[in-house]
């Protein structure tokens, strides 16, 4: 129960790969966690918040940060430098050949 009177469950999660315990509180039964059974492979977003290690489901925004991350990093630029490039250089030069 919160503080504010509002039942929850703790879901906690054993990363396999870290062999650490990351856990999230669910306030609803539609959460996706609900249907999760011991040995499932889900896709989560984990947070450092001090001590803890805390989990989500991520949304389509956090997949396609990661995607946009995952093409940076291969592209050796980050996404202020791209936004530098392109205020500073005129006319700025394409990065992807599209």
């Amino acid at each position: 129960m919160t503080k504010m009177g509002k039942p929850f469950e703790m879901c906690n999660i054993l990363i396999k790969e870290t062999q650490k315990w990351a856990s999230s509180p669910i306030f609803d039964r539609d959460h996706d966690a609900y249907g999760w059974k011991e040995g499932d492979k889900v896709e989560l977003v984990l947070e450092q918040n001090g001590q803890y290690l805390n989990f989500k489901v991520p949304t389509r925004l956090d997949k396609l940060e990661l995607r946009l991350e995952a093409i940076e990093k291969k592209l050796g630029v980050t996404s202020s430098a791209v936004a530098a490039e392109s205020v500073f250089n005129a006319p700025p030069e394409p990065i992807l050949p599209f």
